[in-house]
C-alpha cells in the first residue's frame, strides 16, 4: 500500500474538524481583525457606503505618548499587583 493511499482516509476524518476549527475560530479571529481597522457601527452592516475604513488609527491611542498612557499604567500596575499576589500566596504543594 503506498502513502497516499494511507493518506487520503485519514484527510476525510480530519476535514470536518478542519471545518469546524476554520468555520468558529480562524473566520471569527479574521472578522475582528478586519473590523479593527474601520469605525463600524450599526448602518454599515445594511449598507456598505457607511463603512469607514481608518486604519491604524484605532491603534495610535495604545501607543506610548509623552505621558503616561492609560494603557501603559494598567499593565504596570496589574503586574504589580500579581507579582506580589504571588508572592503572598500560600503554597499548598
Amino acid at each position: 500500500m503506498t502513502r497516499r493511499r494511507r493518506i487520503g482516509p485519514a484527510l476525510w476524518f480530519v476535514a470536518p474538524a478542519l471545518g469546524l476549527i476554520g468555520v468558529f475560530f480562524l473566520l471569527p479571529v479574521v472578522a475582528s481583525l478586519v473590523l479593527s481597522f474601520t469605525d463600524f457601527d450599526i448602518y454599515a452592516i445594511a449598507d456598505a457606503r457607511h463603512l469607514r475604513l481608518v486604519g491604524a488609527d484605532n491603534y495610535a491611542g495604545l501607543l506610548p505618548s509623552g505621558r503616561r498612557s492609560g494603557t501603559r499604567s494598567t499593565s504596570s500596575s496589574s503586574a504589580v499587583r500579581s507579582r506580589l499576589r504571588s508572592r503572598s500566596a500560600p503554597r499548598s504543594w
